[in-house]
């Protein structure tokens, strides 16, 4: 199982996660070579979940729902093996499909 990487409250995947050879090559560059989470809101700004005292944190968004779409995009786009689950740096698994269909639902209610 792949191990979300926690460094100074930003979250990782692991470089030997990264299946897509240009991300590799890419990532390869750099001193470090792991991949940082990141996705973009309905409006294109950019989004990343944080790791604080143990847990997820986002001020601005659902931080579980915010690390759900980094890691899909992740793997859409190669930066992550297809995988459906990745342990987060407490030891708990986090399924990714669960997660985006929880918050999917969770902004239905917000908007209401």
């Amino acid at each position: 199982m792949i191990k979300v990487i926690e460094k100074n409250g930003s979250l990782y995947t692991p470089y030997n996660a990264i299946v897509d050879e240009w991300q590799r090559e890419i990532h390869a560059e750099y001193e470090d070579k792991d991949h940082y989470l990141l996705t973009r809101s309905e409006w294109g700004e950019p989004m990343t979940p944080t790791w604080k005292d143990g847990k997820i944190q986002d001020k601005y968004q659902d931080g579980r729902y915010v690390l759900a779409k980094c890691l899909f995009d992740a793997r859409e786009t190669g930066a992550l093996k297809d995988v459906q689950e990745v342990e987060l740096p407490d030891g708990s698994i986090f399924n990714i499909e669960e997660e985006l269909y929880a918050g999917e639902q969770r902004k239905k209610e917000e908007n209401k």
